[in-house]
């Protein structure tokens, strides 16, 4: 165990990794909690996903420019390119709760949690690689 920290700690790519997918949990906490309690209150569930999924995107672009990626100051160009990863992470989520929803009859809940799922490496690699490189 302790070998595997230590080669997280040695590797850039591992760390930020890492840090990427804690702000993932606080980001999908705030995601799932928004979304539920829309649901509760009757919002259609492919507009409340929408509306979570973008209450969310605010905590991501956050820490993942100031900790994960120490991308330094806000940046207009950053926030746009960070929007266009995240839209994209949007409709792949969008399609694949449709398609559980609609055609394999999950639940609105459950099926948001799998359909989120799908999304978490496309981000990382569209923020790594894109909008956040050195």
């Amino acid at each position: 165990m302790n070998l595997s920290i230590a080669a997280i700690r040695r590797d850039k790519h591992a760390r930020q990794f890492v840090k990427f997918v804690l702000v993932g949990l606080t980001t999908t906490a705030i995601n799932f909690t928004v979304y539920g309690l829309l649901l509760i209150v009757g919002v259609y569930y492919l507009t409340a996903a929408v509306i979570s999924f973008s209450v969310a995107t605010l905590n991501s672009y956050t820490w993942n420019r100031i900790w994960t990626f120490r991308a330094g100051r806000h940046h207009i160009g950053k926030l746009a390119k960070f929007t266009v990863v995240q839209l994209l992470g949007l409709s792949f989520n969008l399609i694949g709760l449709w398609l559980l929803v609609e055609y394999a009859g999950l639940h609105e809940f459950p099926a948001q949690v799998l359909a989120n799922g799908v999304v978490v490496m496309s981000n990382f690699v569209g923020n790594k690689f894109w909008t956040f490189r050195a």
